[in-house]
């Protein structure tokens, strides 16, 4: 079996049948059987004719860098890791170390790249852990990253001139592999959309996308952030990942000429599904949402408002022409207004001030500007004077 230094112990004839092995607080076990070993009448196992020692008796070992690798035991491997380096550098300088210890230092470098890839394939999988298992090493990965970071602020400390081993910088790879993974989850997303047969192309991907991001961030508050110490904020760190590439997708759809339609559904995700989306309670508890700020700039959010302001102002014009033409047809054609208590009742105010309410109270939600709305009644002086 490897031992931390490198070198290797050969299991003789009278080894023990069970090796337990411990990691970091956990145990595992590794079994054999000896070739010479035998079994006794009453059941217990015998080495060379010789009783084998009780399970309370047997070696307690620390695990190989791979037997770590193997178990997800990353922080463990990292440990071990950290103790050759020291070994292999503390006492010598860089060039003294490489002379000595040239093939140690190049399985070191190996055994490196071994363990950051398990990591990084790891984190990558954060948003989709499935087992007990998965946590676990999501939580043992976390941990080895910040052990790497305490070791290159150690290495600086010691060496003025930066040296080939460090600093690691492993906390900016995780941090980069989580922005990627964010972006090819709403790039990609996986959740079904709604009614796609009634929806547009780009009414079918923003939602598809806020449906993902609303999911991933539930996720995050409710597995991921138990996998990380709260120093690293890592509900906020996914929070801003998500918002700034909602954001930048978003801006690239508000820079078409969007139709009517297209563009009421967009400002709407921006203005009031979206926040809607962060003020809930399980989110809001946990991720800082005023820091994150607008999902689309001013010119672009002016824009859309205008237009969407206008096409409500429109239809309220429509709506009212409407009611006072099939009125006035009904006027013509001799028919008279209903009548109640003795006075002519005509139905055309109701109805126009109920359509007014109802249009205007969804711009207030999607706008959220009480002034600017106002523009959409604007033109009702004169349809009160008609």
């Amino acid at each position: 079996m490897q031992t931390q230094s490198g070198s290797s112990t050969t299991a003789t004839s009278n080894s023990s049948p069970e090796q337990t092995l411990r990691a970091g607080g956990k145990w595992f076990k590794k079994f054999w059987r000896s070739p010479t070993a035998q079994t006794n009448n009453n059941g217990s196992s015998t080495t060379d004719g010789h009783p084998s020692p009780t399970e309370e008796e047997q070696p307690v070992v620390n695990p190989t860098f791979e037997e770590c690798l193997e178990g997800q035991y990353l922080f463990e491997a990292a440990q071990l890791l950290i103790d050759r380096e020291k070994h292999l550098f503390g006492e010598l300088t860089e060039a003294d170390a490489l002379k000595a210890h040239e093939e140690a230092v190049k399985k070191l470098a190996a055994d490196y790249e071994a363990l950051e890839m398990h990591i990084k394939q790891t984190v990558q999988q954060s948003l989709s852990l499935g087992r007990e298992e998965e946590v676990s090493a999501l939580i043992s990965a976390v941990k080895a990253i910040n052990l790497e970071e305490e070791q290159d602020q150690l290495w600086r400390q010691r060496c003025r001139t930066p040296r080939a081993w460090r600093p690691k910088k492993w906390k900016e790879h995780h941090d980069k592999v989580l922005h990627e993974l964010v972006y090819s989850r709403l790039e990609n997303p996986s959740s079904p959309t709604g009614d796609q047969e009634n929806q547009s192309s780009i009414q079918a991907d923003i939602q598809s996308m806020g449906r993902q991001l609303k999911e991933d961030m539930e996720w995050v508050v409710e597995v991921v952030k138990n996998c990380y110490p709260p120093e690293m904020d890592i509900c906020n760190f996914y929070a801003r990942q998500y918002h700034q590439t909602f954001s930048a997708r978003l801006r690239k759809i508000a820079d078409f000429v969007l139709d009517d339609k297209d563009c009421s559904f967009l400002l709407r995700w921006v203005k009031e599904f979206y926040p809607g989306i962060l003020e809930k309670p399980e989110l809001a508890s946990n991720i800082n949402t005023k820091a994150l700020g607008n999902l689309l700039p001013d010119k672009l959010l002016k824009a859309l408002e205008e237009q969407y302001l206008s096409k409500q102002q429109s239809d309220l014009m429509i709506y009212t022409d409407r009611v006072l033409d099939e009125a006035k047809k009904e006027w013509d054609q001799g028919k008279e207004p209903t009548r109640d208590v003795g006075c002519y009742v005509s139905p055309v105010a109701y109805g126009v001030i109920q359509f007014i309410n109802g249009i205007v109270t969804s711009a207030h939600i999607t706008v959220r500007d009480p002034h600017k709305v106002q523009k959409i009644t604007s033109n009702l002086t004169d349809f009160m004077q008609r």
